[in-house]
């Protein structure tokens, strides 16, 4: 595998997380009225994914 296709799974991943994590109040779970500490982690990382992602999309085709 190398690091663009790498960064092409990571890309979309991080953004589901991220969006299932904004999202999860819409389902009715968790514990907290507003934004919880689980849906923040949740936010940041999914973050990170995307971005690191679309860091390693921009590299050349080198093994990961």
């Amino acid at each position: 595998m190398t690091k663009r296709m790498l960064g092409a799974v990571l890309v979309p991943l991080g953004i589901a997380l991220a969006l299932v994590a904004l999202g999860i109040d819409l389902l009715g779970a968790g514990r907290w009225g507003g934004f919880g500490p689980v849906q923040i982690i949740g936010l940041v990382v999914g973050l990170a994914l995307a971005v690191a992602g679309s860091i390693l999309v921009r590299t050349n085709g080198r093994p990961a």
